[in-house]
């Protein structure tokens, strides 16, 4: 996972993930890539906005996430 803080409360994110639950077989292996960016309102706020492309070894399936998250300390 990568990140930077950038002088303007944004910080770009950039995360590889690699997933193989049995060594012995090709079919289960699972990569992930999420891009993403998160924008501080304040010291307490976090906005976050990630997409993942998610690809299978033998699978061909359409599953691309775009993700949404707020996070809030009180």
């Amino acid at each position: 996972m990568v990140m930077y803080m950038t002088p303007w409360k944004l910080q770009p994110v950039a995360k590889y993930e690699y997933y193989d639950p049995d060594k012995s077989t090709r079919e289960d292996q699972e990569s992930i890539i999420t891009a993403g960016l998160n924008f501080f309102l304040n010291d307490f706020t976090r906005l976050q906005f990630n997409y993942r492309f998610l690809k299978e070894a033998e699978k061909k399936i359409d599953n691309d996430e775009i993700l949404f998250q707020a996070q809030v300390i009180f």
